[in-house]
């Protein structure tokens, strides 16, 4: 490597290289180095980066453990490569010395101009003084999984800061020196715009910022905050966040205290945490999510005309939802293992667009009565729900149906092919106890159709009326059906299909050629996890075919992969042919 001194441009992202190559000083015209990989023995050391004085751009330097001495790091000469951009500094995860990694630390200060530092798995107590010096001109900056750091830097007194994140720090509290000492009048953090606290386990309190001098308030122009899996955080949020857009609380079982004052606020989530109080959801709100609420029985969002999307799961408790009034603009609603919720929906969301409900039991009133704007509609993982309501589902605009994990389901909704005119995708999946299709079949309109471990369904299947659905461009079929060892039956599917697949059929053994070569439209066939599955049909497969995937299907791969073989003769006019996700080159 170190013959090729006038290469510029080095990119070793996703090798396996261990470390690298001799001689990596003599490159001195590069210019693009992706990363710089220190072995434990042999190879180039990290001095070798001395006289790279052109790199620009990104430099990450990984496995930091491996450098033998402190002083060598000096030697990589970091601040003088002042066309740098980018900085990511690297340990393996585990230190056997936290003086030697924070001195390591120390001797790689970058220039005052870098905009962009990750450090991860670093093993020092604290961080070097260099971090949080009010000369840098950093705007982003990552710490991750730095375990034995229970001091953060003081992050508030760099004057660009716009992101960062915390992740993975023992840090016990959040306090005066993260905030920095700012002289009179400055705010800390007066440029953050992003901040990340996630998986702090130790965090206990965040302590907010007090101007002994009078009139700063921090992180001024803050718009999105993050605390993420914080068990141990008992209290402290910052509050006059006036420009905060959006608030993610998640996992902080022990935290107590409001939703801060936020009047911009859009996007608000509240996850298992259950002890943050949301007095009142803020005016301008467009997105709530809230779960883990054991305790909650019902809240309210008077002061909120906006509110397009609310998701509410694992709130046992929960009887009501918000009324949204006369200025109704909510369009998704999902809700999940809400056991003692009524819907009062025919008082209101008449401009909901999806709808998702995943119960022990969904009942045969509210919900799949007030459908007159939805366009989606999922049904997942209700175990008690037996059937819909007697006079169908009235939902004209629906054009996206699922229904999934509806183990006692036992027909779809009536009059489908009337009361569903828009519908073009219908997806079925693990409803074992489902039958038929109903009287008058499908809607016409349908371009998608996907069966999926329904296996009591599909000994129907010549009374589907496929061949009445113009539109249709897709169909797949799965599961462990016995007695079916070909597809698909005569007339079963109709010409207009572009797309097939076909999955886990464990007792199919070949195709039905005859009727394949009426599908004149097709275009892609998959056929995965079909283990005795043996050979193509002796007609070979549509000449319109422009792509075949075959997944452990072990005895047609065989017979596939030989190009002496008859099977290959039948499938080598397709242009692309991918055989356990290995593509097969054509000539």
């Amino acid at each position: 490597m170190g013959c090729l001194i006038n290469m510029r441009h080095l990119d070793i992202s996703g090798t396996n290289l261990i470390k690298m190559p001799l001689q990596m000083g003599r490159l001195k015209s590069l210019q693009t180095l992706s990363a710089f990989i220190l072995g434990k023995n042999g190879g180039s050391g990290i001095n070798e980066l001395r006289d790279l004085r052109q790199l620009k751009g990104s430099l990450s330097i990984l496995k930091l453990e491996n450098v033998v001495n402190a002083r060598d790091a000096l030697e990589a000469n970091l601040r003088d490569k002042l066309q740098l951009e980018e900085l990511v500094l690297k340990w393996g995860g585990h230190t056997n010395d936290s003086k030697k990694d924070r001195e390591v630390l120390d001797q790689l200060q970058p220039h005052a101009y870098l905009k962009r530092l990750t450090i991860e798995n670093y093993g020092g107590t604290t961080f070097s003084d260099w971090l949080g010096h009010a000369s840098y001109k950093i705007e982003y900056v990552n710490l991750h999984n730095c375990k034995y750091c229970i001091f953060l830097p003081p992050f508030g007194k760099l004057p660009n800061l716009k992101y960062l994140s915390i992740v993975g720090l023992n840090v016990e509290t959040i306090g005066t020196d993260f905030y920095g000492t700012a002289a009179f009048g400055i705010k800390p953090f007066g440029s953050l715009e992003t901040l990340i606290f996630k998986n702090m386990l130790q965090l206990e309190e965040w302590l907010p910022f007090t101007d002994v001098n009078g009139g700063a308030v921090a992180f001024p122009c803050l718009q999105q905050l993050f605390i993420q899996n914080c068990p141990k955080l008992t209290k402290g949020l910052p509050d006059g966040l006036f420009s905060l857009k959006v608030l993610v609380i998640d996992k902080c079982q022990l935290l107590v205290a409001s939703v801060p004052s936020a009047p911009a606020i859009r996007e608000l989530k509240l996850q298992y945490c259950h002890k943050v109080l949301l007095n009142e959801l803020p005016s301008l709100a467009l997105k709530l999510r809230i779960s883990g609420y054991d305790a909650l029985e019902s809240f309210h969002m008077d002061n909120n005309h906006c509110l397009q999307e609310l998701d509410i799961s694992d709130c046992p408790s929960l009887m009501l939802l918000p009324s949204c009034g006369t200025s109704d603009t909510l369009k998704s609603l999902s809700v999940k293992n809400c056991e003692k919720l009524l819907f009062p929906m025919h008082q209101c969301y008449a401009s909901l667009e999806s709808l998702h409900i995943r119960f022990p039991s969904v009942p045969n009133h509210g919900p799949l009565q007030h459908l007159a704007s939805v366009r989606r509609l999922e049904i997942s993982n209700c175990p008690n729900f037996v059937s819909f309501p007697e006079e169908g589902l009235p939902a004209p605009s629906l054009t996206w149906f699922r229904v999934d994990s509806c183990n006692n389901l036992k027909a779809l909704p009536e009059q489908m092919h009337t009361l569903l005119p828009s519908l073009v995708t219908l997806s079925l999946q693990n409803c074992p106890e489902l039958e038929s299709f109903p009287e008058g079949g499908l809607p016409s309109s349908l371009k998608s159709l996907e069966i999926c471990y329904c296996d009591k369904l599909i000994p129907s299947r010549m009374g589907w009326g496929l061949q009445g659905l113009p539109s249709l461009g897709s169909f797949s079929i799965k599961g462990k059906c016995e007695n079916l060892e070909s597809f698909p039956d005569r007339g079963l599917l109709p010409s207009s299909l572009i797309s097939l697949d076909i999955w886990d059929l464990q007792h199919l053994k070949s195709l039905n050629g005859d009727e394949l070569q009426h599908l004149t439209e097709l275009k892609y066939l998959r056929i995965g996890y079909c283990p005795v599955f043996q050979s193509m049909p002796e007609g070979g497969l549509p000449t319109s075919l422009t792509s075949l995937k075959v997944k452990k299907c072990p005895m047609l791969k065989e017979r596939c992969q030989s190009e002496n073989g008859e099977d290959w003769q039948k499938i080598k006019h397709i242009p692309v042919i991918e055989l356990d996700n290995e593509v097969i080159s054509r000539s």
